[in-house]
């Protein structure tokens, strides 16, 4: 099993900037992604990254099964788990 390179910041020990942008992934995801949280540790960079991934992931104009078998492809071709 892999294990982070960096400890993930959870929301209790989030600063208020990404406590916000936590908000709005819980929001669509259910609950805030462990990329999110290893991000954290520069707080001002957790908005802008989510940001990007809610245009490239969520409003794009791939079909959704499509883009899963892109996201699967690449992580299979960096031989990452997913």
């Amino acid at each position: 099993m892999l294990m982070a390179v960096v400890p993930l910041v959870e929301r209790e020990d989030a600063a208020p900037e990404a406590r916000a942008a936590y908000d709005d992934i819980e929001a669509n995801f259910g609950a805030v992604l462990d990329c999110f949280k290893a991000l954290a540790h520069k707080p001002s960079s957790v908005e802008p990254v989510w940001k990007l991934h809610k245009i490239l992931m969520m409003e794009g104009v791939l079909d959704p099964a499509l883009r899963e078998l892109a996201v699967l492809k690449i992580s299979a071709l960096n031989q990452a788990e997913y």
